[in-house]
């Protein structure tokens, strides 16, 4: 558990990780070797090559908690960091397996903090009634940082038509106990499984691509609740040239569970129930952005994106969030 002072080195160093490997990305452009271009996040299945690796680096922004009927609470604002690894592999000719590990470093400074420690006599709010001392108060306006789940997934790639279909399986698992009860966890700490589909297709005669997914996502029950969601993705591209893609996308997910309104007393935000709602909350969102990648060197490529949330229920509103990732295939 790593933990850095309010306002000391883990901004600055997030921002001038993403500078640097803009920057290193900016120049390959001026040496880069053309390759056939294919739609961002579509295998490519030629005989040379057998899978990727990739890193990424994540910084999201959160300004208060979207409620139920659209409005949005200013109750406290969330900062994190993530670096993102993943390995890809084909398994024959259109299997491809994938594994990958974040680790998240988050901050929250705020009014509604989630305080795991036992209530003391008279005391009837940011308690515990049962406490659970294996749980860290992590609301505290430090930086803490964890390992998140582990995303094991199978892909199928399969020709239909002119269309690339990819029905997917995916796993996650929790890397450990990590906790839960906080606005700057890590996760939810649950054991999830998503199943759905991607189809993808290049407009003839175009440097157009689109491509659109749906999932629907498996939640480990909490206190019997199911959460499960619904989860929905659709993306345009345009190759500017063969190594070079910009594209527009939205991405989302309507679950089960429950809304965050009526939330209880506040005498009573004490008790299991409280401990354990942002497990079975919504969680409800839209968000939409742009963002651009290109390939150098024929094996290297380099991503950019950022979003915003345009709806929510149930969810921290996110203000803004980038991703810059740096793949290499093999």
């Amino acid at each position: 558990m790593n933990h850095t002072r309010r306002g000391s080195r883990a901004r600055p160093a997030g921002r001038l990780l993403a500078a640097t490997v803009t920057l290193l990305a900016l120049l390959a452009v001026e040496v880069a070797e053309a390759h056939d271009a294919i739609p961002p996040g579509t295998a490519d299945l030629s005989p040379s090559h057998r899978g990727s690796v990739s890193l990424g680096y994540q910084f999201v922004k959160v300004d208060g908690f979207a409620l139920q009927g659209g409005t949005t609470a200013f109750v406290g604002k969330l900062e994190s960091h993530s670096a993102l690894l993943e390995v890809d592999w084909l398994l024959g000719e259109r299997l491809e397996l994938q594994v990958g590990l974040p680790y998240i470093k988050r901050q929250w400074v705020g009014g509604r903090m989630h305080n795991p420690t036992p209530c003391q006599p008279g005391q009837v709010s940011g308690c515990l009634t049962v406490p659970h001392p294996e749980a860290e108060f992590i609301d505290d306006g430090l930086f803490h940082g964890n390992w998140q789940d582990w995303s094991l997934g199978l892909t199928y790639h399969v020709e239909a038509g002119s269309f690339q279909l990819e029905p997917l399986v995916r796993l996650y698992l929790p890397s450990h106990d990590y906790s839960h009860f906080g606005q700057a966890a890590t996760g939810p700490n649950r054991l999830r499984l998503e199943l759905g589909a991607d189809l993808a297709k290049q407009l003839a005669f175009s440097n157009f691509y689109y491509r659109v997914g749906y999932s629907y996502e498996l939640w480990e029950k909490t206190l019997g609740i199911d959460a499960s969601k619904n989860k929905a993705r659709v993306e345009l591209g345009y190759f500017l040239s063969p190594r070079w893609a910009v594209r527009a996308l939205a991405f989302g997910q309507y679950g089960k569970g429950r809304y965050d309104i009526p939330l209880p007393p506040v005498g009573s935000r004490t008790d299991e129930t409280w401990y354990q709602h942002d497990r079975f909350l919504r969680h409800n969102h839209a968000h939409a952005g742009a963002g651009a990648a290109f390939t150098f060197w024929e094996v290297y490529s380099v991503s950019l994106d950022v979003i915003t949330m345009v709806w929510g229920q149930s969810v921290l509103r996110t203000d803004y969030a980038g991703t810059i990732s740096l793949s290499r295939r093999f």
